[in-house]
């Protein structure tokens, strides 16, 4: 399946195995900022659509390569915001011949809290899964594998480094200004009326599952060491102090790094901060099973 983002566009084709687990064949991640500019004029530009075609091509190709039965494509926040999102889907279409499926906001928080709860359980503890985004943020909380709630909030790495105009390296001011935005943003949704101690936080998204690959010094991304990997405000504090004194240039070079995030990695970094503060929780896991495999899940659940 594919998932078309704000800033990237990923691939996952898995199997289900002899037993009924979701095993992954095969991931990939393209950086295409098909989201440039959407804040400003809400319009895809033609050369992030150029991009994304080409992309779009390749994925096709390893889908055939990989004898995929079925291909599933969706599209999230900026396929929500976009004012020429249906041309683009249209565009889609007519190339590949492929149904581009638009998640609302509450039922991407729903189908990837599904993947984390899965992947890392909560058992029958409160959870609250995070999906940090180039577009949005998710935000689901529940018991076990029962959800309680689902918010999705304006605030996305791209949207926020897009508003200090791609700043690569962040003053004090301009940190206390953006953790003053997120935060005034989570406290006027309520979604984090009594948060109880024992909540298990749970981050996912490209700016969690990169961090904690840095953090590890990762020259090759490995999903399974990724998957249940404890972060602390500690650790989330000490990887923006390193990545704000670099140069991008610099961040480019770093054990973990995935390519096409080094400029917009900070923001996502400083989201998952401030919640984390405001929570009062002393760590976040990371799952590396996100959006893609909870909608994989749903499909075999429901029989869609």
């Amino acid at each position: 399946m594919i998932d078309i983002g704000t800033n990237s566009i990923l691939l996952l084709i898995a199997r289900w195995n002899n037993s009924g687990e979701l095993e992954t064949v095969k991931q990939a991640f393209s950086v295409t900022r098909l989201g440039d500019s959407i804040s400003r004029d809400g319009v895809i530009r033609e050369d992030a659509i150029d991009r994304s075609m080409k992309v779009l091509e390749e994925y096709e190709n390893m889908a055939r390569r990989y004898r995929a039965a079925k291909l599933y494509v969706i599209g999230t926040e900026m396929m929500r915001r976009a004012k020429n999102a249906q041309l683009f889907c249209r565009m889609v279409n007519k190339k590949f011949g492929w149904n581009v499926t638009i998640l609302s906001g509450e039922e991407e928080g729903r189908l990837t809290y599904a993947a984390a709860v899965g992947g890392i359980g909560g058992d029958d503890q409160p959870v609250m899964v995070v999906d940090v985004g180039g577009g949005s943020t998710e935000i689901v909380r529940g018991i076990g594998c029962q959800i309680q709630s689902a918010l999705s909030l304006p605030l996305g790495v791209v949207r926020l480094a897009e508003n200090t105009h791609m700043c690569a390296n962040l003053s004090k001011l301009q940190y206390l200004e953006l953790a003053s935005e997120i935060r005034a943003s989570v406290e006027n949704s309520r979604a984090f009326i009594s948060i109880a101690p024992d909540t298990k936080f749970i981050g996912s998204g490209g700016t969690i599952t990169t961090v904690a690959a840095i953090k590890e010094k990762m020259t090759t991304y490995d999903p399974e060491k990724i998957n249940g990997y404890a972060l602390t405000h500690k650790d989330l504090r000490a990887i923006y102090r390193q990545l704000n004194q670099l140069s991008l240039a610099e961040r480019k070079n770093l054990p973990g790094m995935v390519p096409g995030r080094e400029d917009i990695l900070l923001y996502g970094i400083i989201i998952f901060i401030v919640l984390i503060e405001l929570t009062g929780l002393t760590k976040i896991y990371v799952t590396d099973r996100g959006l893609r495999y909870g909608y994989l899940l749903n499909i075999k659940n429901t029989g869609d």
